[in-house]
């Protein structure tokens, strides 16, 4: 999915288009990011949300807080 704007974005400049695939194209570009921006905050199967990810801030996995004591937490 984060590659997806990339691949339309390319699309946009690489490809002659007619005005309806270029509305398609970017159409297909704002409904990615919404959708994006809606999974944010939503935990991926590791735990940690996208927007954790991104900011670097990440939380143990409670894997190794608790069972494993690899981690202490904060």
């Amino acid at each position: 999915m984060l590659e997806a704007n990339g691949n339309l974005t390319r699309m946009l400049e690489l490809v002659a288009l007619g005005e309806e695939e270029r509305k398609l194209v970017e159409q297909g570009m704002a409904l990615n990011q919404l959708l994006l921006s809606r999974l944010a905050d939503e935990p991926t199967p590791a735990g940690p949300t996208p927007r954790e990810l991104h900011s670097g801030k990440r939380k143990p996995l409670s894997v190794l807080t608790e069972t494993v004591g690899l981690v202490k937490p904060d």
